[in-house]
């Protein structure tokens, strides 16, 4: 009766033993659960923020491309104004040199038609 009593003492205190690093290994477990619960929500939240991201840059660089068509539209029209413009003061040169021309030639013509 006592084998069988230090038997039954031996197997409970091994029982308790094993329940015990059972018990340290299920906290451990926990522990690691909640770490990778925590890692996949900042990942989760890391890829949310690349995705907004990724989104407003895309949307900057639309915008970007707005803005530059604009002033390259903005710049053929003035560029085709400066061009007329041009245009218009060569014209208004060649009058003035063409009324000065016809000034002279009747002032000459004055001093002719005086002399004789």
């Amino acid at each position: 009766e006592n084998d069988f009593e230090l038997i039954k003492s031996n197997l409970l205190e091994r029982l308790q033993s094993s329940g015990s690093e059972l018990g340290n290994v299920m906290v451990e477990l926990e522990k690691s659960l909640t770490e990778a619960s925590e890692l996949t929500k900042k990942l989760l939240d890391e890829q949310a923020l690349n995705r907004k991201n990724e989104s407003d840059w895309k949307r900057i660089q639309n915008d970007l491309r707005f803005e530059l068509s604009n002033k390259e539209a903005q710049l053929t029209e003035i560029s085709d104004t400066l061009n007329s413009n041009e245009r218009e003061i060569a014209s208004l040169i060649y009058n003035v040199e063409s009324i000065e021309n016809k000034r002279k030639t009747a002032i000459n013509q004055f001093e002719v038609e005086k002399s004789e």
